[in-house]
């Protein structure tokens, strides 16, 4: 809406259109966030099993074998995560070998590099330099998002992609591509390509940002179309150009897509596994009626509007059902509508992104809800509720004629921010950077049933022979505290035989019994107690004295042919 949006050709705004003062603000936010990213950062392996995966998965394609699971007895074809993480991860053990702290390090340098590209795209977008300095310094000490870059997840990456690939479709200019004048709008042009299939391996998630690219492409195609028959100032040259625009970027999608479709099923992958979860709801039952997605539908909406979108943008940790807290979500999106309508360029894109992902978080179970599965958005969330307060005031200001250069509004905005709402960052910081202080993970930090646990796979690791195969309650973990050992698992609900055959079918040698989680205790501990006690041995106790009421860590020896009758060759006799 051109209305929204204001010229400023004052003094101040001229100031801050020069180099050094994009430099000078460069400065501020490079200061920023490394100050705090190093104070923040957490040396510690995250207990998120999902990061372990990616880890080995990246870990595999280093090594040569491909996208698998090495984590298990049987290295198989993995299916459930996208390869782009890993594909990242793998790269960087080619000059880092087997370094977590090198993997976590970059997501942090990935974060900076998106926080500074942001800047620009967001400058670009709205010619709002306060806003965009702004957004990208609250983004910069974002407890949520820095979390993000000192763990080894996607999420970043995911950010640094989506905001590049932004970059590049608000720059380039289609009709150009292709020419001789146009050789920079022509790698815009490939970068984009390659950048959106890369995307579709990096997060699910991210094809929500996908289809906004190709719907948009396909509407800036029908603009042409309609204009050229109505024989305005197209082109046939530029209307192919717009054609091959669309077209390159839906086929390539469409491509990329089968192949990995093939892949899985040539692995016997006929099902994604987010299908099986779209469809759980919360209690484990299977979404059956309308009014099950009519529920889902209205919680989401609820959390969303009132808890997740506000603590996105300022950092505060907002609950459903506070007082207030309908209107301030209201209030919130409506900022967001101004923040999209006052966009100099590419307004478009970003209404078919959000839109496309607010209508995925819609329907998606509420039990995988919260700030994760919009991470990427948040830094832009942050710019339109700012930019949306930003619009509104000029608007009003000038239906008053009141003559306030837009440059002087933005200005006072920022100042109004860090002081009332640079606090709440400051506070959500406190945790992390205490978190970060300490090396190990500790009784404090973790509890002590992890603290055992960790000993009793280190101990594994260190003590254990190479051949050892053991079955835990996380072999992920496993895999990663035991020196990148291979583990097992266990049915956690299992009748006694069924488990006793699992640990025979696995060629078990040794179980770990740990009170970190209830299944070891419950499922695995009966068995060695009371229906094959002759068949395990106890061979170490991992117990803090300090906490005397806690059941103790156990390692056990497993060896099933113990209290069988045997014949005169060493086999086991039927009784």
């Amino acid at each position: 809406m051109k209305w929204f949006v204001q010229e400023d050709e004052s003094r101040w705004g001229r100031i801050l259109g020069k180099k050094w003062a994009t430099y000078a603000l460069l400065a501020i936010l490079t200061v920023c966030y490394w100050v705090t990213y190093s104070q923040i950062y957490d040396t510690k392996l995250d207990l998120n099993g999902d990061n372990i995966y990616y880890y080995s998965l990246g870990k595999a394609l280093s090594d040569g074998k491909g996208f698998t699971d090495i984590m298990w007895f049987e290295e198989r074809p993995h299916s459930h995560f996208p390869p782009g993480y890993p594909l990242f991860v793998a790269g960087l053990m080619k000059i880092v070998p087997d370094s977590v702290q090198a993997v976590k390090i970059a997501n942090g340098v990935l974060l900076y590099a998106a926080i500074l590209l942001l800047f620009f795209l967001l400058k670009k977008m709205s010619g709002d330099v306060p806003i965009a300095f702004l957004s990208c310094l609250f983004t910069s000490v974002h407890p949520e998002i820095l979390r993000y870059a000192t763990i080894m997840m996607s999420e970043i990456l995911f950010l640094f992609c989506t905001v590049s690939a932004l970059y590049l479709a608000i720059s380039m200019k289609v009709e150009k591509i292709f020419t001789k004048a146009g050789i920079r709008d022509t790698v815009f042009f490939v970068l984009l390509v390659v950048l959106m299939n890369y995307i579709y391996f990096v997060r699910t998630m991210g094809m929500s940002f996908i289809l906004a690219l190709i719907v948009y492409a396909g509407i800036l195609l029908v603009q042409k179309i309609v204009s050229y028959l109505k024989k305005k100032s197209v082109s046939l040259k530029d209307l192919c150009r717009y054609g091959i625009f669309f077209s390159v970027l839906a086929i390539s999608f469409l491509v990329t897509r089968h192949c990995w479709n093939v892949r899985n099923e040539n692995i016997g992958k006929v099902q994604s596994d987010y299908i099986a979860d779209f469809k759980k709801k919360p209690g484990g039952q299977v979404m059956s009626t309308w009014s099950d997605w009519a529920e889902r539908i209205g919680n989401n909406y609820n959390a969303y509007l009132n808890d997740y979108f506000p603590t996105a943008v300022f950092a505060k940790d907002y609950r459903t059902g506070e007082q207030g807290g309908t209107f301030r979500g209201y209030a919130l999106a409506f900022c967001f509508v101004l923040g999209l309508l006052g966009l100099r360029k590419g307004g478009l894109l970003m209404f078919l992104y959000l839109g496309a992902t607010v209508a995925v978080l819609l329907v998606w179970p509420e039990q995988y809800s919260g700030l994760r599965y919009f991470i990427a958005l948040i830094p832009l969330l942050i710019f339109l509720f700012y930019h949306g307060i930003r619009t509104g005031l000029v608007w009003i200001l000038s239906r008053l004629k009141i003559k306030w250069p837009a440059s002087i509004v933005s200005t006072g905005i920022v100042a109004l921010a860090l002081l009332f709402a640079m606090p709440a960052y400051a506070k959500a910081l406190e945790r992390p950077k205490m978190m970060a202080k300490d090396k190990e993970w500790t009784v404090g930090t973790a509890g002590n049933a992890f603290v055992e646990f960790v000993s009793a796979m280190q101990w594994c690791g260190a003590n254990l022979p190479d051949s050892a195969r053991v079955i835990c309650r996380k072999p992920e973990l496993y895999f990663m505290y035991s020196g990148n050992r291979k583990g097992g698992n266990f049915p956690q609900y299992g009748e006694p035989e069924v488990v006793y055959q699992s640990l025979v079918g696995n060629k078990a040698t040794h179980v770990i019994i740990d009170h970190w989680f209830r299944h070891a205790y419950v499922t695995l501990f009966p068995l060695i107690q009371t229906y094959y006690p002759e068949k395990f041995r106890l061979i170490q106790i991992f117990k803090n004295q300090m906490f005397p009421s806690d059941p103790p860590t156990l390692l056990y020896e497993f060896h099933p042919e113990w209290g069988e009758e045997v014949d005169s060759a060493g086999n086991p006799v039927e009784k």
